[in-house]
């Protein structure tokens, strides 16, 4: 099981300076998905994604161990940044 994060969203620290400021939807704040590894989990987040990603040849991924990376792409309405962690729930257990 892992867990998808979002740590961050440019246009929503950035909503004094833009009109039409995007938000993420409640349920993609957070969420868990079932992966046999990073990288199918990555795939599941992405489809669950896909309709606030601007672009998906555009998703920039840090992995930063074999159960966690960070991934960032532009969201869709306003192409502001947007960060996302997905992470092993073992690994949440750890802390």
């Amino acid at each position: 099981m892992y867990i998808v994060s979002l740590l961050g969203n440019e246009s929503e620290k950035r909503k004094e300076y833009i009109i039409n400021s995007f938000y993420i939807p409640i349920n993609l704040i957070e969420f868990k998905i079932d992966g046999t590894d990073i990288k199918s989990a990555f795939e599941v987040a992405k489809s669950r994604l896909i309709s606030i990603i601007n672009s998906i040849e555009e998703i920039d991924i840090k992995v930063l161990n074999k159960d966690s990376l960070i991934f960032t792409f532009r969201n869709i309405e306003d192409g502001m940044k947007v960060v996302y962690r997905i992470y092993s729930n073992i690994e949440d257990e750890g802390r």
